[in-house]
């Protein structure tokens, strides 16, 4: 029997790679001998729900199952909103385009390092989310400013004692792992955000290292050096490592990682674990890195500490 197929992608534009997925999913089922096509790839930006009435329309014409296209039917108001009052904010330079936003929730709410936080700018169903560090009762998020950026310009322009009403995702997934013997993160950019609360709140004394890598050497990395040496005499951060891509001797993480092969191997073996957070590329060829590393000194793959829920991702 013939397979129809239609494929709809949600996703956002602000991302490089938009629905990418979906499209790439379409095109696979486009080469099947054993189906056929019932509508075009249709794909959605940031929850538009005319552009999912869209393909409810044309899945409707073509499928013998109609769908309700009303668009009062999906456009859900969006729920569980806490209000935030910014506390502190710190300000971009020349050198540096990356700001630190301090939050402090109007009511008590459960919520760990490592957490989403969703926010919405223009008040709609668009969203952006960024991951948290979180310790006594405040909330820090670490954000890029792009000249044209729908989340990171809203609240750039956020001055203290203003407020935000933004909705917060438990990400139980991506918590410290209270239970590991040792523990390493890793990150790049932004992606430095949630490690921040988790290395504070490290009372437990953890052996924790943190490796960063960036693309300059700025006033905010000077800002990370100190908050590290700070936790190394706390005991909460054994040590950081950073790596620069765009200074004299340009290094990444997985440098960082190769040139600590034993220590990453053995953090492994003995049942620690790793936390990866920033870009999906680094994501990537960190995994890589680390499944090279593996198999030359353990003759295992990446995927059996994967497995293991020894290895934890966080990354966009």
């Amino acid at each position: 029997q013939d397979v129809q197929f239609s494929v709809l992608g949600f996703g956002s534009k602000a991302y490089p790679d938009f629905c990418a997925y979906a499209r790439e999913i379409d095109c696979l089922l486009e080469k099947q001998g054993w189906d056929s096509r019932l509508t075009d790839l249709h794909t959605v930006n940031d929850k538009d729900v005319d552009e999912l009435i869209s393909w409810i329309h044309d899945w409707s014409s073509q499928a013998t199952i109609a769908l309700a296209s009303a668009p009062a039917i999906y456009s859900a108001k969006v729920v569980g909103l806490t209000k935030f009052k910014v506390v502190a904010k710190s300000a971009v330079s020349a050198t540096n385009t990356t700001f630190t936003l301090v939050l402090k929730p109007a009511s008590k709410i459960n919520m760990q390092s490592g957490d989403l936080i969703a926010i919405y700018p223009a008040q709609d169903q668009r969203e952006r989310f960024y991951s948290i560090g979180y310790k006594d009762g405040l909330v820090q998020l670490v954000v890029k400013l792009f000249p044209d950026g729908f989340g990171s310009s809203f609240l750039y322009r956020l001055e203290t004692n203003q407020t935000l009403q933004a909705r917060v995702m438990v990400n139980p997934s991506f918590h410290f792992p209270k239970a590991a013997n040792a523990v390493a993160v890793i990150a790049n950019g932004t992606g430095v955000a949630p490690f921040l609360g988790m290395i504070s709140e490290n009372e437990s004394r953890t052996p924790l290292r943190l490796y960063a890598g960036f693309r300059h050497r700025n006033e905010m990395t000077a800002h990370y050096v100190d908050f590290a040496d700070e936790q190394i005499k706390l005991g909460h951060l054994q040590q950081l490592e950073l790596a620069f891509s765009r200074e004299e001797n340009p290094q990444y993480v997985m440098d960082l990682i190769r040139r600590d092969a034993l220590y990453f191997v053995e953090l492994l073996e003995k049942g620690g674990c790793v936390l990866l957070c920033g870009a999906l590329r680094m994501q990537h060829d960190v995994e890589h890195t680390l499944n090279e590393l593996l198999l030359a000194h353990v003759g295992k793959t990446i995927a059996d500490y994967k497995e293991s829920g020894q290895i934890l991702t966080d990354c966009y």
